[in-house]
């Protein structure tokens, strides 16, 4: 199964975890991958409103010690979203 027929779109790559977290914030992507430090120092930053932006799933501390990461979602999205649900529109 290609992920455009698991996802129903292709996926999509924002070069890095600031451009996700805008993208999101703007609708263009109901999700992505990003870096918990980034979203947490944009968050203080006040340049990612956490109403807007947030966290749906964290890697689980098995997987942390390895990858570091958190998934983030716009909040009208955020019920119901499983960590394999996310495409960009």
């Amino acid at each position: 199964m290609s992920p455009k027929e698991f996802f129903g779109a292709e996926p999509a790559f924002s070069k890095n975890h600031d451009q996700t977290l805008e993208l999101i914030a703007a609708g263009t992507f109901e999700c992505g991958a990003v870096d918990y430090s980034v979203y947490d120092d944009r968050v203080k930053k006040k340049t990612t409103d956490p109403d807007v932006v947030q966290v749906v799933w964290v890697t689980p501390e098995v997987l942390r010690l390895s990858i570091h990461g958190a998934s983030a979602a716009r909040d009208d999205l955020r019920q119901g979203l499983s960590p394999t649900s996310c495409r960009a529109r």
